[in-house]
């Protein structure tokens, strides 16, 4: 039987062996700090979840890091809570964040280079939403799986991507998505709120009514979904509220034109003989 060499064993692989890091470049601290037998494996998974969570520990004050724990906890950081499938909120690419944009924008603002996101700012960029009703509600399931909620409804700023600020609505209000859009009801023809989960039950009620836009990109053609708005409690019924005041103005004008002029009234202009519904002709040049 022929006999085995014996490799010899060096002093550094001797202390390697005690030390536990199979590797001497590191830091021995951090080795140590792991509480693992594969320190060296260990000392490398802090480092990266330390890189991980750096961003919103940098641009936030403790506090109001603290604050965005707690609201992360009700999913809206998720891919896709607000609809698009492929969207994460507050994550327009892995360059920068919402979150980074925002401080910047603010330090600009206040001239302070070192300006931090307090919990006040947190709270503007997204947190519950405060008009809606209570998710408890027995009678107020989803309307798209129909099961109840559990957890509160929630809100989420928009931020403009080119410099940091909170895109806003025209009477200057801060244009936050949410967990409500609007669908014309069966029995009435009106438009009427509805909410939903946040991810897929949301995104299947804005989606409901199977609206493609044709995008053209890279010699490549595909058909975009066009989605109804996700919007806060408040924001749907405000919706709402500008679509019947605008429908109900143009009827206005219309009757106003029949009363003036020899035209056809709305109603008899609208229905024809066979019960169906036209569009009423109102003329816009002198030969209509």
């Amino acid at each position: 039987m022929a006999k085995q060499k014996i490799r010899q064993v060096t002093d550094e692989q001797i202390a390697q062996a005690f030390s536990g890091v199979s590797d001497t470049s590191v830091d021995q601290a951090v080795a140590e700090r792991t509480g693992s037998d594969d320190k060296v494996g260990a000392g490398q998974a802090e480092a990266s979840a330390s890189t991980a969570t750096a961003k919103p520990q940098q641009d936030m004050t403790p506090a109001a890091h603290q604050r965005y724990l707690e609201l992360v906890k009700l999913g809206m950081r998720r891919t896709g809570a607000f609809g698009p499938r492929n969207e994460e909120p507050f994550q327009r690419n892995p360059r920068h964040n919402d979150f980074s944009l925002r401080r910047a924008y603010l330090a600009d603002q206040a001239g302070d280079p070192n300006r931090q996101l307090d919990v006040a700012d947190v709270d503007e960029l997204f947190g519950l939403d405060e008009s809606a009703p209570d998710h408890t509600t027995p009678t107020l399931v989803c309307d798209y799986c129909e099961r109840p909620f559990d957890q509160p409804f929630v809100r989420a700023a928009r931020v403009y991507w080119k410099n940091g600020s909170l895109m806003t609505n025209r009477d200057g209000s801060v244009d936050y998505r949410g967990q409500y859009t609007s669908l014309k009801s069966k029995a009435t023809g009106q438009l009427v709120p509805v909410v939903a989960h946040l991810g897929d039950c949301l995104y299947k009620l804005r989606d409901a009514n199977h609206e493609r836009e044709k995008v053209e990109k890279n010699g490549a053609v595909y058909f975009k979904p066009v989605l109804l708005p996700a919007l806060t409690y408040a924001g749907v019924l405000a919706r709402i509220a500008s679509i019947e005041e605008k429908v109900s103005t143009q009827h206005a004008r219309q009757d106003s034109l029949g009363e003036r002029f020899a035209l056809k009234g709305r109603d008899e202009a609208n229905t024809g003989e066979s019960g169906k519904r036209y569009s009423s002709h109102i003329p816009t040049t002198p030969r209509g």
